[in-house]
């Protein structure tokens, strides 16, 4: 008996199951029950919101990395503006004399940039 050439690509091709009910896919559980089909703008919904919450939470925890990185950064080194801040009001003084913007405290001294700067009484 000879097999045609429509019999072998038949035989070659993968069963269809497309016509096999699938137990899962019609929304029956294994006992035969009707499973609750969810409403389609609830599942979009639930969705939204759950992407929303992913992205504050994403964005908080960016946040708080970036500020421990920094902090740990900035914790061995001292702040230039910081410390001349701290020399401006700690070692100087408004002038009386108008042509001069400020005068030193006279023998003062205070540590600045992990250096001791004292200034005599001239």
């Amino acid at each position: 008996m000879a097999i045609t050439e429509a019999q072998r690509e038949r035989s070659n091709a993968a069963p269809d199951t497309s016509t096999q009910p699938d137990s899962a896919a019609s929304g029956r559980q294994a006992g035969g029950a009707a499973r609750p089909q969810p409403r389609p703008g609830m599942t979009r919904i639930k969705s939204a919101v759950g992407s929303i919450v992913l992205l504050i939470a994403f964005t908080a925890l960016s946040y708080a990395g970036c500020e421990l990185i920094l902090r740990l950064k900035n914790s061995s080194m001292t702040n230039y503006d910081i410390e001349m801040w701290r020399y401006a009001k700690e070692l100087k003084v408004r002038s009386d004399d108008p042509l001069i913007a400020f005068e030193h405290v006279r023998n003062s001294s205070a540590l600045l940039q992990s250096v001791t700067i004292r200034t005599n009484e001239w």
